[in-house]
């Protein structure tokens, strides 16, 4: 398992939204409403990337099709067609900066 430091923490206020393009995965680090959230940039009905996603009260909405996922828990919210979980990754630190294993 391999640790990417991804961004100064200073740096990660509200409305921060920055897509890391990393060894096999492309991961969103963004904050909203004092929340900061660690995921996979792919939604996983069609891989569409979530960076242009729509955030409001903990869910954000895939902007190609409308799916919905809560972010803490990845877990989709009732959509028509069934969908997998979206992966949310757990924040690590280093000093001042904010990153991710895997």
């Amino acid at each position: 398992m391999a640790f990417y430091r991804l961004e100064q923490l200073i740096k990660v206020t509200d409305g921060y939204r920055k897509v890391f393009d990393l060894p096999g995965k492309s991961i969103l680090l963004m904050r909203e409403d004092g929340i900061t959230y660690l995921l996979n940039n792919a939604c996983p009905h069609l891989g569409v990337p979530l960076s242009k996603g729509r955030v409001k009260e903990g869910v954000i909405r895939c902007s190609g099709h409308g799916m919905r996922f809560d972010l803490t828990t990845g877990s989709p919210i009732q959509n028509s067609s069934p969908c997998e979980k979206l992966e949310v990754l757990n924040a690590e630190y280093d000093n001042d900066y904010i990153g991710v294993s895997f």
